[in-house]
């Protein structure tokens, strides 16, 4: 037999890199697993009346503890569990029905949504840069953005670029208030 690749399984299962034929305990596990019940038939009582009751695995909120089917309900019950020839397995119901009114506004809002997060992860792929509030909290513990004396977040009133701007800041800062 030839080996596995690693297939994440839709009921739980995962087969990792291995040859089946070498491990027979896995072989022997996946193999219980294919082959288990849809109901667990330790749990269905056939009653003398020639009904059946089944046993919930917990008492429900409503006290039940199981319930009794006739033999033809059983039987219906039972055979909507097994899927329809040619058809898919996953059924959307609700907004995501393609039927639903809601259905296309649905479908362009997660659009929408996936586009702006494509947008941002590229954005922050693409940057090398930190912000030096960033950097100064994460290498001296201070915290720029708060007010030392009221503990307040602060807002950023301007960016200087160019080097006559950050004079005029700063002989303005001379003239206002006088040096200690």
């Amino acid at each position: 037999m030839t080996s596995l690749m690693s297939y994440p399984s839709f009921y739980g299962e995962s087969m990792r890199s291995t040859s089946l034929s070498e491990d027979r305990d896995q072989l022997e596990r996946l193999s219980r697993y294919i082959q288990r019940p849809v109901i667990a038939q330790d749990r269905l009582i056939e009653l003398e009346d020639g009904r059946f009751y089944y046993r919930f695995k917990r008492v429900w909120k409503s006290g039940a503890k199981g319930i009794f089917f006739e033999g033809p309900d059983l039987l219906e019950r039972l055979a909507a569990l097994i899927p329809p020839p040619r058809k898919h397995q996953i059924r959307y119901h609700g907004v995501y029905a393609p039927n639903s009114r809601l259905h296309k506004a649905v479908r362009r809002l997660t659009a929408e949504g996936e586009q702006k997060r494509n947008v941002v992860q590229r954005r922050l792929r693409h940057t090398y840069w930190v912000l030096w509030a960033s950097l100064l909290k994460h290498c001296f513990a201070v915290d720029v953005s708060v007010c030392p004396h009221c503990q307040h977040k602060m807002q950023v009133i301007a960016e200087l670029h160019t080097p006559e701007g950050i004079k005029a800041l700063l002989s303005y800062d001379e003239h206002a208030r006088p040096r200690p």
